[in-house]
């Protein structure tokens, strides 16, 4: 039973008067019997208590009172759907007893009756609107319903006791994150700090944090839970991947590495290691890691894919990568994303006819994937098919209209044609981009080919806000820092032009960019 509902039942029974059973009829010995029940419960006896208050409802069996004391001792020994029964019964018999109300709906909301805890709560706050037991339910039901803010002003009403149970503090920042609120949320998950939080809360305070892309914070309490946690494991995994998140790659491999020193036969903490090896540029170890994820977890298609994609980066591990491809493709026959991995290899290898014979296949059984059709139509201009191409993304890009990389994909094609002599296409490239960046506004290659176009035109203003933003969003560009410096020099400003292409010269040939065909890194 939550602690929320015990509190709600001792409110409940602290609430209930010592004398019960108003009716005139009703016999002394009924009335002794309840007067000894409630000192019993009272005194923790709940077990003896409901014994005797059955015996008083056999004397008089309509009275809500004693109903409503049966409901509370039930509930103190964790028989919910009995004690739901009982308070259901006293409410009948008297609508207007405001205590068996909230306490069946806390024991609505447990079970999952929503909707019906929800109207019970508000009838209660109806004639007690300042009563924060009530309050606090209210809640505590809204945030399970997914109503956020209606959650974040009932629990902030509640005052002190949200944050006397690490339940109710966790659903107020459940709702806080929700609702974007991310400081007050993280105030609020300061207080689990003072509550003594088991290693359960702290990893759910974790989880909720996580979730809402809040990878400090659930670092933090995921490393708090792993003392002397028996999930020690699945902590430092949460935690290990918490900081790969943020980007901290050195410290999310040692946690990981010390993860693999307990638990050597966990294939996703290989993975992780593998990634956290890649993102530091040590590909080959970040190969080898995820060989090891295969080995470990030969059944795990993601293992394979992502192996695939890393040795795919590399022009000197392409026939490695088809290798693994082809291992993919015939564990894994009926996933597109197996094929599509096919298809990539192909792309890096500029086998294009082949790469669209990959990517048709995976098309076929993962119709619905937009970023395979953005690959099919990659692949099909790139062999030629340029008729076939833009077909492709046309009708893709009605299939998926708030998809802004198919829409980028369809502007590019016609600015290629455009640079190849047929003007025709240059307004309707430019038409698109604005598109795609209205879909996504962080989309640094469509602000990139944006400030292209306007550069080719002689448009150097409007260039360089596009070349800036495409700067800011991807600084590892090599491309957009030479577009940028040849702008400034025609904006007659050399020492900016000179630093760009300073920033251009500094960084390493880029890799081959990957295309998103299941890493969730």
């Amino acid at each position: 039973m939550s602690a929320l509902r015990i509190m709600v039942l001792s409110a409940a029974l602290a609430e209930a008067p010592m004398a019960v059973g108003q009716a005139r009829s009703r016999p002394e010995e009924a009335s002794a019997l309840a007067t000894r029940a409630m000192s019993l419960a009272r005194a923790g006896r709940a077990a003896e208590s409901e014994t005797l208050i059955n015996q008083a409802l056999r004397l008089q069996p309509g009275d809500s009172a004693l109903l409503a004391m049966l409901g509370n001792v039930l509930g103190m020994q964790g028989k919910s759907e009995e004690a739901n029964d009982a308070f259901s019964r006293a409410v009948r018999l008297n609508p207007s007893d405001r205590a068996s109300r909230r306490s069946l709906a806390a024991g609505q909301w447990q079970s999952g009756r929503l909707s019906q805890a929800r109207e019970n709560v508000e009838i209660v706050l109806a004639a007690s609107p300042n009563d924060p037991t009530s309050l606090l339910l209210a809640g505590m039901i809204a945030e399970k319903m997914g109503d956020y803010a209606a959650a974040v002003s009932r629990l902030e009403q509640a005052g002190h006791l949200v944050y006397e149970r690490a339940e109710s503090v966790l659903a107020l920042t459940r709702a806080l994150y929700s609702l974007e609120r991310v400081d007050d949320a993280r105030r609020a998950l300061g207080e689990l700090g003072s509550l003594r939080a088991s290693a359960a809360h702290l990893e759910t305070a974790g989880t909720i944090a996580f979730e809402s892309h809040d990878y400090e914070s659930a670092s933090k309490f995921f490393d708090a839970a792993r003392a002397g946690d028996r999930q020690w494991g699945r902590l430092t995994f949460n935690l290990a991947l918490s900081l790969y998140r943020m980007g901290r790659f050195a410290p999310a491999r040692q946690a990981i590495e010390e993860l693999l020193g307990r638990e050597p036969d966990s294939g996703e903490a290989w993975n992780l290691l593998g990634w956290c090896l890649e993102k530091s540029g040590d590909s080959d170890r970040a190969a080898a890691a995820l060989e090891r994820a295969v080995a470990v977890e030969p059944e795990s298609e993601k293992h394979h894919l992502d192996l695939g994609l890393v040795l795919a980066r590399r022009r000197g591990t392409w026939h490695l990568a088809m290798e693994t491809a082809e291992r993919a493709v015939e564990r894994f026959p009926d996933s597109f994303r197996s094929h599509q991995l096919k298809g990539l290899v192909h792309v890096r290898q500029q086998h294009f006819l082949d790469a669209v014979k990959a990517y048709e296949r995976a098309l076929a059984l993962g119709p619905d994937s937009a970023e395979v059709r953005l690959a099919v139509t990659v692949a099909l201009w790139a062999s030629g098919l340029h008729a076939r191409a833009i077909e492709m993304a046309r009708e893709s890009s009605v299939r998926f209209p708030g998809d802004a990389a198919l829409r980028h994909q369809l502007a590019r094609m016609y600015l290629d044609r455009a640079e190849r002599g047929d003007l025709s296409g240059e307004e309707g490239g430019l038409a698109l981009l604005r598109e795609s960046l209205a879909l996504d506004p962080d989309f640094a290659d469509a602000h990139y080919d944006l400030g292209s176009l306007h550069l080719r035109r002689g448009e150097f203003r409007q260039a360089l806000d596009s070349l800036r933003r495409a700067a800011e969003l991807d600084p590892a560009s090599r491309r957009t820092h030479y577009a940028l410096a040849r702008c400034w020099r025609r904006l007659g400003r050399p020492d900016q032009a000179a630093q760009a292409m300073q920033a251009f010269r500094q960084l390493t040939e880029p890799e081959e960019a990957a295309e998103r065909i299941g890493a969730t890194r």
